[in-house]
């Protein structure tokens, strides 16, 4: 009820994008609409991401002088600010090298899947 009419508002846009209408639209529209969907999902996976890199890193450089009352209240010390850098850097680092062999392994995979589908009508003439 309420909740779903909340989640409708902040969605904002994307609320009026309904697949089902696709028959109504022409296909410069449709086009818009698989770039507006793609787009929002890259935009929630980039969210997940700096939210585990968030966590992760708050975990590791934070979470125990909090959880020892040590924690400065106000700002980092130059050992946490250095370990929130290090450990963001790293985790940017590992996402770019995860994502580039995800690429990889899509191209080899597509390419694949297209040398078998050509492979049995390059012979017919």
């Amino acid at each position: 009820g309420g909740r779903a009419r909340e989640e409708e508002r902040a969605m904002g846009w994307l609320s009026g994008l309904n697949p089902f209408k696709a028959g109504t639209m022409n296909q410069r529209q449709l086009d818009e609409r698989r770039q507006i969907m793609v787009l929002s999902g890259e935009v929630e996976a980039m969210g997940d991401i700096f939210g585990r890199m968030n966590r992760q890193c708050y975990e590791k450089c934070i979470g125990e002088s909090v959880r020892n009352g040590t924690a400065h209240e106000d700002e980092l010390c130059i050992d946490e600010e250095k370990c929130l850098v290090n450990c963001a850097t790293k985790f940017v680092r590992v996402q770019q090298r995860v994502m580039e062999e995800f690429v990889k392994e899509s191209e080899v995979q597509a390419a694949a899947a297209g040398l078998t589908q050509a492979g049995p009508q390059a012979g017919a003439t």
